[in-house]
Formats: structure tokens, C-alpha cells, sequence
């Protein structure tokens, strides 16, 4: 168990030097975010302490492809996982869905279906009837992510309410983000919307340390579903949590107002 406030990579390794590892807990797995990893790659006993996981799964956002790259190159292997609180958190893994997780693109935008899903938002039926729809049978839950899907994998590339209109384009900033993060010292980039000199807007990057809060709802106490470590970056690994799980909402007349999730579906 890590200690509380941020993230550091000599109190990973102190607590993953702790695990003990036997014919009762055979394996080991963590759950980091990108930042989280790129901080234990700088630290060579952080790096060397990685390694000895079975697997790190890395999610909350997108994971860099350099960043990815140099953690494989230091025999460490990366799961990379997408979830939400909807969702009970990771359900997609290195882009495949979960078990009886199944994925769809409804004009362009992600739906995800499953045992998983919550029933809706507590004492909020018009923000549940938004977010989830009956389809075919079974109820989707709508991410509002922009994503591919090819041959049965997901590639997530960005929030479909990201995206500003510049010379006529539309320009998705998670897409422009990607690219900047590639470019030598920039893994920690976050490009934001901005009113231009002229007519309508521009991308524009800002430090990390200025960022505006996440789009999505943010939890705050989350129950077991997915059987492992989430796939929303919880260095603390699996949930541990049952029961009722809340969130913020982030978009529309709602923004700002709190709102709760109900226990989740049965399967």
C-alpha cells in the first residue's frame, strides 16, 4: 500500500519490494498513469522493482507511444486499459474488450454494453436516459469518446465535445495532443481550446500543473467488478469498495451539480 499525496517512485519500490510472492498469490500486477510510469522509468530501482510485475496496466489517459515503447524496452510489460466510472472501471484491455464486454461505434461515438454497467445516476433519470440506451436488446452505455474499431480492437482518439472548428476544420485536440506528446520532453503536454486574435478558436498547450479538471465524472467510492486492478490508473490496484459509487458530473446543465451512481447491474 502506498502512502498518501503524490506519486514517488522510491515509495513504490519500497512497497513493492514488500509483496511477497508464493504458491498463494502467485502473481503480480500494478495499476499506473502514464505520468506515474514515466516517473518510475527515470528511477533505475523503480524501473528494476517494475519489472518484476507480471504485467503494469496503465490507463487513465493516453499512454505516449514512446513512453511505451521505452517501458517494454526495459522488459516491462505494459497492459493499457480504458474504463469509467459507468463502466466499474477498466473493461477494455490493450484494446479488447472484457469477457462479455462488447463494443460498437454509433456515428463515431463509443457505446460499450455488458455486466458491468451501472443501473444509472442516483436521483437523476434525465442524466441515466442521456447515458444509456436500449439497442438490440441490451443497454449501451454512451462514453462520448471518439474511437476505431478494427478487427474487434478499440483505439479511443479522443471526446467527441473536443473538438474546435479552426479555418473551416475540425480539429480534434486529444488527436493533437497525441502528436505533441511524441516530441522529445513534451510526455506531460495538455492541449486545450482558446479563443484566437480572430473568428473562432484555437489549440493551444498549457503545463500540466494547469490543467482544468477531467471531463469525465470523477469517482468516489468504486465496488468490484472486473475481477483485477482497474483500468483508471488506481496505483492502489484492485477495488476494494462495494457498493455505491459517485461521480461529478462534467458536461452540460449539469456541470458542477454532484451526482451518484447506483450499485451496478447484476450480470
Amino acid at each position: 500500500m502506498l502512502p498518501s499525496g503524490h506519486f514517488d517512485a522510491g515509495a513504490f519500490t519500497d512497497a513493492a519490494d514488500r509483496l511477497v510472492v508464493g504458491p498463494a498469490a502467485p502473481r503480480r500486477y500494478t495499476s499506473l498513469v502514464p505520468v506515474q510510469l514515466a516517473r518510475v522509468l527515470d528511477d533505475p530501482r523503480a524501473t528494476a522493482a517494475l519489472g518484476r510485475f507480471d504485467a503494469v496496466l496503465v490507463g487513465g489517459q493516453a499512454t505516449p507511444t514512446a513512453l511505451r515503447e521505452r517501458a517494454r524496452a526495459a522488459g516491462i510489460r505494459v497492459v493499457t486499459t480504458y474504463g469509467a466510472s459507468e463502466t466499474s472501471g477498466g473493461c477494455v484491455y490493450d484494446g479488447a474488450p472484457l469477457g462479455t464486454v462488447h463494443a460498437e461505434l454509433v456515428d463515431g461515438e463509443l457505446q460499450l454494453t455488458g455486466p458491468m454497467l451501472a443501473e444509472g445516476y442516483l436521483d437523476d433519470p434525465a442524466r441515466t436516459a442521456a447515458t444509456f440506451t436500449e439497442r438490440d436488446g441490451h443497454r449501451w452505455y454512451r462514453t462520448g469518446d471518439a474511437a476505431t474499431i478494427v478487427d474487434g480492437r478499440v483505439r479511443v482518439t479522443g471526446r467527441l465535445d473536443d473538438v474546435v472548428i479552426s479555418g473551416g476544420e475540425k480539429v480534434p485536440l486529444g488527436a493533437v495532443e497525441r502528436i505533441v506528446r511524441e516530441l522529445p520532453g513534451q510526455h506531460g503536454a495538455v492541449v486545450t481550446r482558446r479563443t484566437s486574435g480572430g473568428v473562432g478558436r484555437s489549440a493551444g498547450r498549457r503545463d500540466r500543473a494547469a490543467r482544468r479538471p477531467p471531463a469525465r465524472p470523477l469517482p468516489r467510492r468504486r465496488h468490484p467488478r472486473t475481477g483485477g486492478p482497474t483500468g483508471r490508473g488506481d496505483p492502489r490496484g484492485p477495488d476494494a469498495d462495494a457498493g455505491v459509487r459517485q461521480t461529478r458530473p462534467a458536461r452540460g446543465a449539469d456541470a458542477g451539480r454532484p451526482a451518484r451512481l447506483n450499485r451496478a447491474s447484476r450480470p
